[in-house]
C-alpha cells in the first residue's frame, strides 16, 4: 500500500512497509530508508549510511559507486510508485522527482563546490540550516585544542563576493530551501 505526503517543503513516499523516501522540493533525494538502513544525502551528494548492528549505530560514508546504487534504487522506487499514485503525488513526482537521474544527482557536488569553500566546523544542530560563509578562517586561530584553521588566515569576504556566495547558495538550494530550519553563519 502506497503511503505519501506532499508537504510544502518535501515529498515523502513509502511504497511498502520496508521503504521510505524523502525528496526536497527540487526533487533531490534527501533520505532513503531501506529495511533498517538509513541513507542520507548531503548537499554535496555524499551519502551517509546509518545501520544498527549489535545494538549500536554504525555510520559510514558511501563510495561513489555505492551512492549511485542508492540513488538508482530510490528513484526506481519513486518511478514505480507513479502509476498507482493519486493525482497530486503524480504531479509532484512527474514535475520534480522523476526529472532527476542518479548521475545528475551525483553531479550536484560541482554546484556545491561552486557555492561553498570547505566548511571546517558545522555543529550537529545546524545540519538542517542554511549555511553562509561571510568570513574564512578564525579571528583568533591560536587555540591549543583546535587546528581547524591553521592553514587558513582570517579574512572577511568583500560585499560583492559575499553577494555572489549568497546567490550561489540560493541557486543550489532552490525550493529545497523550504527544508532548512534556520541560518548558520560559518567561520565567524
Amino acid at each position: 500500500m502506497l503511503l505519501w505526503d506532499a508537504r510544502p517543503e518535501a515529498t515523502v513516499l513509502s511504497p511498502d512497509r520496508g521503504h521510505v523516501l524523502s525528496f526536497d522540493r527540487e526533487g533531490r533525494l534527501v533520505t532513503y530508508f531501506e529495511e533498517g538502513t538509513l541513507y542520507k544525502r548531503s548537499l554535496s551528494s555524499e551519502v551517509h549510511q546509518r545501520v544498527r548492528r549489535e545494538g549500536r549505530r554504525v555510520r559510514r560514508r558511501l563510495e561513489t559507486t555505492e551512492a549511485l546504487r542508492v540513488f538508482t534504487e530510490a528513484y526506481a522506487l519513486a518511478e514505480r510508485s507513479w502509476s498507482g499514485a493519486e493525482q497530486k503525488l503524480r504531479e509532484r513526482l512527474q514535475g520534480e522527482v522523476l526529472a532527476w537521474s542518479p548521475e545528475r544527482l551525483l553531479a550536484e557536488e560541482k554546484r556545491f563546490k561552486a557555492a561553498y569553500r570547505p566548511i571546517a566546523i558545522l555543529p550537529p544542530d545546524q545540519y538542517a540550516a542554511v549555511v553562509v560563509q561571510a568570513t574564512e578562517g578564525c579571528t583568533w586561530n591560536r587555540c591549543t585544542f583546535c587546528n581547524f584553521y591553521t592553514d587558513r588566515p582570517f579574512r572577511v569576504q568583500l560585499p560583492e563576493a559575499f553577494t555572489g556566495h549568497l546567490n550561489a547558495v540560493q541557486d543550489l538550494l532552490g525550493r529545497g530551501l523550504l527544508l532548512r530550519k534556520n541560518l548558520f553563519i560559518a567561520e565567524q
